[in-house]
């Protein structure tokens, strides 16, 4: 005969699983807040599908290439940013090389400069090469290098910051005859991103380019509604934030400075 629960016991099992289901909850809604996943900005509504697309862009068929790390791939937003918007709206052919947590410079295939390397080699021959100045060039040691007085390709040493973004550009002029716009990223890091932004400045400078800056951008500001819906943190965009911030911002920046 199968022994009785007692009414304790069966409170302690209630209590046991209704502290299961607190901290699952618990730990999803973390994750969802780390990762985007439960951001009202990154809803179905802001799919980049839904977007009316211009049919009379002016940049409409032109072929850009996009080398990126978080900022360009969407990392907390689906897989979704700036770059999906131009194609939607404006009817942009898109080349896109990269992937999240790519830093600029180094040996590893996971950096920007290898993985360009790779898309040279390809009949590409874009308009302009966006390249991103990743968040995550900020964290841990970096070998920034320095600004050197060559535009020979061969004179950058693509382990350091300063080298791996003049190569780029050397690189795109050289094999598809093309300038390489630099696109900072939104970030609340005071110092060693800052770092970062400058480099980037002093080799758009020497090169004769631009750069797109979403970093401390005095234009771009939100109210406390308006930034729960368009970032998920201070680096990360969520679909909403690429759809009516920075994919309008970057298009009018091309309209203007390649078509005008």
């Amino acid at each position: 005969m199968a022994k009785k629960i007692s009414k304790n016991q069966i409170i302690k099992i209630i209590v046991a699983i209704l502290v299961v289901i607190v901290v699952g909850v618990l730990i999803f809604l973390t994750a969802g807040r780390q990762t985007g996943a439960i951001s009202k900005g990154n809803n179905k509504q802001y799919n980049a599908e839904t977007l009316q697309k211009n049919d009379d862009s002016v940049m409409q068929g032109d072929t850009y290439v996009f080398l990126g790390s978080d900022f360009t791939f969407g990392a907390k937003s689906g897989g979704q940013s700036f770059v999906d918007y131009l194609k939607a709206v404006d009817g942009i052919k898109v080349k896109k090389y990269g992937g999240e947590d790519y830093k600029l410079n180094g040996k590893d295939e996971n950096t920007l400069v290898y993985t360009f390397n790779k898309a040279v080699k390809k009949s590409v021959n874009p308009n302009v090469v966006f390249c991103e100045v990743p968040v995550c060039n900020a964290s841990g040691k970096q070998k920034n290098g320095e600004l050197t007085n060559s535009y020979y390709i061969g004179d950058y040493d693509t382990t350091t910051l300063y080298g791996a973004m003049e190569y780029i550009c050397a690189s795109a002029e050289l094999n598809w005859g093309c300038k390489v716009v630099f696109i900072t990223c939104p970030s609340d890091d005071e110092k060693k991103y800052a770092e970062v932004v400058n480099a980037a400045n002093a080799v758009a400078e020497k090169w004769g380019t631009k750069v797109i800056n979403f970093y401390n951008n005095d234009e771009i500001s939100f109210d406390k509604k308006e930034k729960k819906l368009y970032l998920v943190d201070d680096s990360s965009p969520t679909k909403a934030g690429y759809n009516s911030v920075y994919g309008p911002k970057v298009e009018e920046f091309i309209q203007r400075y390649f078509y005008l």
